[in-house]
């Protein structure tokens, strides 16, 4: 009886929350809708963001990211994510970071120098040890710039 009472508990609260969950993908975001910030350093001390992609049927995800020269910066491992993929259909995004919503872009790059810099950005944010010379592209990762809308 114990166990069917929690796990009705998880699935009340599961179903209420509409963003993700760790690692479990979730739905629209909720939060208080914001300007687009001039400076991003306030992440340097948030170690997860929200990401909402498709717009017409949001799909949200936990992910890191990183702030550098202004702009924040978010980046896919696995390029075949759901996540992923729906910006390759559409590139609009809501990004939460403590309770505030911004609707943004993201944009591919390319550009091997500031890949090396937000690579850099990455390990020291994160405590990742990569191999010298490597970047995320040269394991199949994309790097996305966000904008605003």
């Amino acid at each position: 009886m114990r166990n069917a009472i929690t796990m009705a508990i998880t699935a009340f609260l599961l179903c209420a929350c509409s963003g993700p969950i760790g690692p479990i993908a979730g739905g629209k975001l909720d939060g208080i809708e914001s300007r687009w910030p001039q400076d991003w350093t306030f992440t340097d001390d948030e170690d997860n963001i929200f990401l909402e992609t498709n717009p017409n049927e949001s799909y949200s995800v936990t992910l890191w990211g990183v702030s550098l020269d202004n702009d924040f910066f978010i980046a896919a491992v696995d390029p075949t994510s759901n996540w992923a993929e729906n910006l390759a259909e559409d590139n609009n995004v809501v990004i939460s970071v403590t309770g505030k919503l911004y609707r943004g872009r993201a944009h591919p790059i390319s550009e091997i120098g500031l890949i090396n810099r937000i690579g850099q950005r990455y390990q020291e944010k994160y405590d990742m040890a990569r191999e010298k010379g490597k970047t995320f592209m040269d394991d199949g990762g994309i790097l996305y710039r966000l904008s605003p809308r």
